[in-house]
C-alpha cells in the first residue's frame, strides 16, 4: 500500500506515488510491466516506484488448523511452538527492551523495525498469535483494517509530508513467524535495502492483501 501524504487526512489510495514531491514521468515504472529478473537491472532504484504484482494467498477458514493463540502469560506457561520463543510475543509482553514500544492498544502494538531499511520504518503486530499472511483467516479482516489504519495514522504522525509504503512478507521470507506490518516513510536509505520490500516473489502490499482478504470473506459471506 502507497500513500502520498496530504496535510489533511487521507482517505483514499492512488494507484501510484511518485518521490520527492516530483510529477508523474515515465520513469515511474510499475513492476507488472517487467519480468521480476529484470529489477535488479539498475541502480536506480531510489527514484523509481514498483507496484508490486498480485500474489494470491490462501485465506485460512474457520476450520483450518493454523497457528493462532490469544497471546496471554497462562498460554505461555504451557509452553507451546507457537508462542514460546517468538520474540514479537515477548515484546507484546513488554518481556524485552529490545525494542521500545511507540503505540499500542488493545488488539495492536507498534515498535521500531531494529535494522531500519528507510527514513522511518516500523512494525504493527497484532497481540494474536497469527503466523503469517497466510495463516490469516476472513474473519480477521477488521483486525487486518486496524492494522493499515494504524500504520497509516502514525506515518503521517512521524514523518508528515513524506511517501508512504506498507505491506508484508510472504512465506518463507518472512524472519519472525508472527504477522508484522512493515511501515516505511521514504526514501530508502539504500537501493540495495529496498530489493527485498518490492520484489513480488517475496512481498505483498497492504493493499493487495486487503483487497484479497475482503474478496474471499465477501464469497464466505451467507
Amino acid at each position: 500500500m502507497y500513500v502520498r501524504s496530504q496535510n489533511s487526512q487521507v482517505n483514499t489510495i492512488p494507484s501510484i506515488v511518485y518521490f520527492n514531491n516530483r510529477q508523474p514521468s515515465s520513469r515511474i515504472i510499475q513492476s507488472h510491466m517487467k519480468p521480476c529478473s529484470s529489477l535488479s537491472r539498475s541502480r536506480a532504484f531510489p527514484s523509481v516506484v514498483f507496484r508490486p504484482l498480485v500474489h494470491r494467498v490462501n485465506m485460512g477458514n474457520s476450520n483450518s488448523q493454523e497457528q493462532r493463540h490469544q497471546v496471554d502469560v497462562p498460554f505461555l506457561q504451557q509452553g507451546s511452538l507457537g508462542v514460546q520463543g517468538c520474540i514479537f510475543c515477548d515484546i507484546v509482553h513488554d518481556k524485552t527492551e529490545k525494542s521500545p514500544l511507540i503505540f499500542q492498544s488493545p488488539s495492536l502494538v507498534a515498535f521500531p523495525d531494529l535494522y531500519p531499511a528507510a527514513l522511518e520504518h516500523f512494525l504493527v503486530v497484532p497481540r494474536i498469535h497469527i503466523d503469517s499472511v497466510r495463516t490469516v483467516k476472513t474473519s480477521d479482516l477488521e483486525l487486518i483494517r486496524e492494522m493499515h489504519a494504524t500504520g497509516q495514522r502514525l506515518l503521517q504522525e512521524l514523518r508528515p509530508n513524506h511517501t508512504y509504503m506498507m505491506g508484508y512478507h510472504l512465506p518463507p521470507f518472512t524472519s519472525i513467524h508472527h504477522l508484522h506490518l512493515h511501515c516505511f516513510a521514504l526514501p530508502f536509505k539504500h537501493w540495495t535495502k529496498q530489493i527485498k520490500y518490492i520484489l513480488p516473489c517475496v512481498w505483498m502490499s497492504a493493499e493487495d492483501f486487503e483487497r484479497q482478504l475482503s474478496e474471499a470473506a465477501s464469497k464466505n459471506s451467507p
